[in-house]
């Protein structure tokens, strides 16, 4: 009987039944404090001004079409209780984050600048191109936010088109005094006057895109990021510079050449400008000779994270930037490991590029230009001095068609290279090969000094696999074997899965001491697991690893 399923379902049903009958504890007295009130006034403040505080600064935008109002910030918590409702209203400060949606209503600006009182104000004005189209109501929420501009400490306005910026900048032109966080993101350059003219002593970030500042002093100014700017002169650009002594993070993009007053004046002053606070220094231009005068002028620790980019059609002149630039020179003396990615695409453009993790520096130069590659070469000024600790290099090289002297022009800018790693694709690996061979110059029995003559361990992650590539692959190292500078490490991967010519191979065993040859069964995969190596035995079993040989300067 105890077994009988309707007796058993009969018994849970009574159970339920007599739980449910149950006084429930939540209500048995209605007037008990509940739990939330034990939490202090300072607590709940607190935490509504991290509510307010979380809703102003996340970064996703309300849908369209959806009011940012009642349901937003510090309105939620101010809309629990009567009592929550209080503590909200007293305090004007959780009402002086203000994020203003295409959709947002003037009462609900109206509402919170008068809730705030005379508490300092946080503004983000967030466009949306499909919908904010309504000029007259943002100017009449900007001339709103204008009487209040003494009272603003950070102002945002971000996805606005043209029009809509100006219309919203216009109101912006005086002073300021405890603005200290400014960004401003138009789509494209405004052609006026630049903002906050005025006073703005209390100013500590910049963040500007496609909008004119004014170039003046910033005592406290700690973070400059100036995007797509129209280019002021050298002059302004430096005195500015000269007066923000707390600049820790410097980040230029300009669009056009820089204005000199005179073409023949020394532009980097006689003090240069000391930035002694600097972190990260980047610098845009398509026009590389202001990128070497304005890094000239600066003077900045070896610690500075350094990111130069040169865009755009290449100057017949040297740029040895380490040399202009001691500052530089000294992070660039530091560099242990590098990459250098080279990439030419002849009805395109092409650019050099060179890497390093620790200390963080990258130098990228990219033009228009077809049939250029060597050139390029000779204007980057790479020299002995521009790396003279540098032991680890990466060399990723894609349709770059250099000959022998430029390879060896690069090569030689490493004198203390041991560890070189190459992935070079259709961009003549010959020419590299030969570039690695002891040099005779014309009628001298004597020949020229060997570049990277550290040189003990290379990797070629792939190579034109021709039979007259093999051949100057094998007379090379044999060539330095002869001059005292023997590989100790050898990694070939082949990806045509055509066999290694035994000949060359006796030629690299017999001057190397030990090859590793990878034969991946699919071309186009990276995976060693697809592989089997042959050693200088011709049959190794097991493959190592390439972080086994990859130096720690290398990885992340």
């Amino acid at each position: 009987m105890n077994d009988d399923p309707a007796a058993l379902e009969l018994r849970s049903f009574n159970h339920q039944l007599r739980r449910m009958a149950q006084p429930t504890p939540g209500v048995k007295d209605r007037h008990a404090v509940p739990p939330i009130t034990l939490v202090p006034d300072d607590v709940l403040h607190t935490i509504f001004h991290f509510v307010a505080e979380y809703s102003y600064s996340r970064i996703a935008y309300v849908p369209i079409g959806r009011e940012r109002g009642p349901r937003d910030g510090i309105c939620v918590v101010s809309h629990v209780c009567g009592y929550w409702r209080r503590l909200a209203l007293n305090d004007p400060q959780l009402w002086g984050y203000i994020v203003l949606s295409p959709d947002s209503s003037l009462d609900f600006l109206q509402t919170y600048l008068e809730r705030s009182k005379d508490a300092p104000l946080r503004i983000r004005l967030e466009g949306t191109r499909p919908t904010f189209n309504r000029n007259t109501e943002i100017d009449l929420r900007a001339r709103l936010l204008a009487d209040h501009v003494h009272r603003i400490v950070e102002f945002r306005a971000v996805e606005f088109r043209p029009t809509e910026m100006n219309t919203i900048l216009k109101w912006f032109k005086g002073a300021a005094p405890r603005l200290r966080c400014l960004m401003l993101e138009a789509d494209s350059q405004l052609l006026q006057p630049a903002v906050f003219s005025g006073n703005l002593p209390a100013l500590r970030d910049i963040y500007v895109k496609g909008v004119s500042m004014p170039w003046q002093p910033y005592q406290d100014l700690t973070d400059l990021q100036l995007n797509d700017q129209l280019v002021p002169s050298m002059e302004k650009l430096v005195w500015t510079l000269r007066h923000c002594p707390r600049l820790k993070s410097l980040k230029l993009g300009f669009l056009d050449a820089m204005i000199r007053k005179d073409t023949g004046e020394q532009l980097c002053p006689v003090e240069p400008v000391a930035l002694p606070r600097l972190e990260e220094l980047f610098l845009r231009s398509h026009v590389q000779e202001d990128v070497v005068d304005l890094i000239s002028c600066l003077r900045f620790p070896d610690t500075t994270s350094v990111s130069l980019k040169l865009l755009g059609w290449h100057r017949h002149t040297i740029v040895d930037l380490p040399k202009e630039c001691p500052s530089l020179s000294a992070i660039t003396s530091k560099v242990k490991g590098l990459f250098l990615e080279l990439t030419g695409c002849d009805a395109w453009s092409a650019s050099i590029v060179m890497t390093s993790r620790k200390p963080e520096f990258k130098l990228q130069w990219e033009w228009y230009q077809e049939g250029k590659n060597n050139e390029m070469v000779d204007l980057i000024g790479l020299s002995p001095t521009t790396f003279p600790a540098l032991e680890a290099l990466v060399i990723i090289a894609t349709s770059y068609q250099l000959d022998v002297p430029h390879w060896r022009c690069i090569l030689s800018a490493f004198p203390c290279l041991v560890y070189l790693k190459l992935d070079i694709s259709m961009s003549m690996i010959a020419n590299f090969w030969t570039a690695l061979v002891p040099r005779f110059p014309r009628n001298e029995d004597v020949p020229d000094a060997l570049v990277v003559p550290a040189l003990r361990y290379l990797k070629v992650e792939r190579m034109e696999e021709q039979e007259t590539v093999f051949n100057v692959l094998g007379e090379c190292f044999r060539a330095r074997a002869n001059r005292g500078c023997r590989l100790r490490t050898l990694d070939l991967v082949m990806r045509s899965g055509r066999a290694f010519p035994p000949t060359v191979l006796d030629i690299l065993t017999e001057n190397i001491g030990k090859v590793n040859i990878t034969y991946v069964r699919n071309p186009y995969s990276l995976d060693e697991g697809e592989a089997h190596r042959a050693g200088s035995s011709r049959n190794s079993s097991h493959p190592r690893r390439e972080s086994s040989m990859s130096p720690s300067i290398l990885r992340p």
